[in-house]
């Protein structure tokens, strides 16, 4: 049995302001690093400090806490790496931005261009946008992602469910982000994200309060992975998630069942 947050009706005033605030903070942060970036004569000081700051300007304004329940350590022990997070909600590459802090660059779909302010960020931040639906599209707008892992030590950050999910049960993975992390020979830091759903729905335009719990768990070792067994890595890979949400530290096992939620705050009873 699935206990749902209640979503319907008008959003209050607060949470309207909330979202303003949020997206207010990342304007200054993009000010600063502007600032930043011009004094130092660097793009990649300019993009860190912005994805940092309004991250952390952007949350703390819509009250959101970002919290990392076990593996924070593993956020910096693997650089450069292919970071991997489960995704439900518009606000979580914001969220594995403040996890991730700098020095990486991500992959998002070729609409987000389109995003007023963050799609010209995602351009300055070198962000491969792919075509869904074109596969050697997608290949071609993915090799400088992989050069930059290899030869600058930039790290990638993904979400392998390729869309946002639907539902709060987690989506297939797919072989894409495998096949970069083997390409590049950095290890795959999986970032497992819990309650994101209930800050901001699938869809939703604004921003509710709340805690967002994060485990990170060790990096997976890239180098014996062979093509022909990437789709072995990948259900590897997608069960650490399965058994995270399932067994989240602190909360009672759920019933045991094939698939469990993946940003229930209650779970499963």
């Amino acid at each position: 049995m699935l206990r749902c947050v209640p979503r319907g009706g008008r959003p209050s005033p607060v949470e309207v302001l909330r979202t303003i605030g949020f997206y207010g903070g990342f304007a200054a942060a993009v000010g600063a690093g502007i600032g930043v970036g011009l004094l130092r004569r660097s793009r990649r000081d300019m993009l860190d400090v912005t994805t940092a700051l309004g991250s952390d300007l952007g949350l703390g304004l819509a009250g959101v806490d970002v919290r990392v329940i076990s593996g924070a350590e593993y956020l910096t022990s693997a650089r450069p790496c292919l970071f991997l997070f489960n995704h439900q909600s518009k606000i979580d590459p914001i969220l594995a931005m403040k996890l991730v802090r700098g020095q990486f660059t991500g992959v998002a779909k070729k609409e987000a261009k389109n995003i007023p302010g963050f799609g010209q960020l995602f351009q300055l931040a070198d962000v491969a946008f792919v075509d869904r639906g074109n596969t050697a599209q997608a290949r071609a707008a993915l090799e400088p992602a992989v050069a930059k892992m290899r030869d600058e030590g930039i790290s990638l950050m993904m979400a392998p469910e390729g869309t946002r999910s639907a539902t709060p049960r987690l989506g297939p993975f797919k072989k894409g982000a495998f096949h970069i992390a083997m390409q590049a020979g950095v290890p795959v830091v999986p970032i497992v994200i819990r309650n994101a759903g209930e800050v901001m729905w699938r869809g939703a335009q604004v921003i509710r309060a709340g805690t967002v719990e994060v485990v990170v768990l060790p990096p997976v070792d890239t180098s014996g992975w062979r093509t022909e067994t990437v789709a072995e890595h990948t259900a590897e890979v997608r069960g650490m998630f399965v058994d995270v949400l399932a067994h989240w530290p602190g909360r009672p096992a759920p019933p045991s069942e094939s698939e469990p939620n993946s940003n229930s705050s209650d779970g499963d009873a």
